[in-house]
């Protein structure tokens, strides 16, 4: 599924790394009072723990993989050295979009 996902990504123009999904990160997720929980430990890779999460619920040999957009999904203002707010000149305020384009790339490869 990575390299369909990379393809989309070059397709797009949607940038995308692909993170390690290692024991360590997974053993985050464990709970003393559920299952799993959706949070990994502080201030240590949370997109990381976020996949981790998932990867609780999805069975064995279903390709999978987690966009973390939280970072990405809205766009916000920024404030002026001299305290104004203004829309970053880059992008309009509000939702982006990000990683539609590459999703529907993907979902009709």
């Amino acid at each position: 599924m990575i390299k369909k996902v990379k393809a989309s990504s070059r397709a797009t123009a949607e940038k995308v790394w692909e993170l390690p999904l290692w024991d360590d990160y997974c053993h985050q997720v464990r709970s003393k009072v559920a299952d799993v929980k959706n949070i990994g430990a502080p201030m240590q890779a949370g997109s990381i723990a976020g996949g981790a999460f998932l990867k609780e619920f999805v069975k064995e040999g279903i390709p999978w993989c987690h966009f973390d957009i939280a970072g990405t999904a809205w766009a916000d203002t920024e404030t002026t050295s001299q305290g104004k707010v203004k829309e970053k000149p880059y992008t309009p305020s509000g939702a982006t979009g990000n990683v539609i384009r590459l999703v529907l790339d993907l979902i009709g490869s």
